[in-house]
């Protein structure tokens, strides 16, 4: 919890600190994930349907730019039996942008997801253990148009780089990486300044 205060922090002193075209902002959305694995087992869990909010301060050089963003994650996965995983994440990306035309923008960057909460299933003789690792991090692209100067309307999608546990292939003995995060999300964004 420490590190997340520092990085919090961190976020807002360079947001007032650095001097160009600053622009602040907040966001919200739907998104959809999925979970795949390394064998490429997609029925084990379908998707599910979260949210997403938070705020974001930019700073922009002409047609490039470079987005610091705080969001609070809401991700649900869907499973056999009407089992479920809820994971509550405060995710920060950190995004660069480029400006093709004005009303348009194409981002993407690293995203860090801090893993606040999880429910769900927790079931060691099935599958392996739906246990998700405290951090996961990935990458993200998204692109955003600008309806008017101060709403716009986006599609994004986080790939995560990371397994969050494992699990044994009874026909040839290895073990393979479950759970990496894949989530596709639709929103709206609003620029206070």
């Amino acid at each position: 919890m420490t590190r997340l205060l520092v990085i919090i922090g961190f976020f807002f002193t360079i947001t007032f600190n650095v001097n160009g075209q600053i622009s602040l902002g907040l966001n919200s959305g739907l998104n959809v994930a999925t979970l795949s694995d390394e064998t490429l087992d997609r029925n084990r869990w379908d998707s599910g349907v979260g949210y997403r909010v938070g705020g974001f301060s930019e700073i922009a050089f002409g047609k490039v730019g470079l987005r610091l963003e705080i969001d609070y994650s809401f991700v649900t996965i869907k499973g056999t039996f009407d089992n479920k995983i809820n994971l509550h994440y405060v995710s920060l990306p950190l995004t660069f942008f480029y400006k093709p035309i004005r009303r348009l923008k194409i981002l993407l960057g690293p995203e860090v997801n801090f893993l606040l909460a999880q429910s769900g299933p927790n079931m060691p003789m099935s599958f392996g253990e739906e246990r998700f690792e405290k951090m996961d991090y990935g990458a993200h692209v998204e692109i955003e148009f600008l309806m008017t100067k101060k709403v716009g309307v986006y599609l994004r999608n986080y790939f995560g780089l990371q397994y969050n546990g494992e699990t044994m292939i009874l026909q040839t003995l290895t073990t393979t990486g479950l759970n990496k995060l894949n989530i596709l999300g639709v929103g709206v964004s609003y620029y206070l300044k």
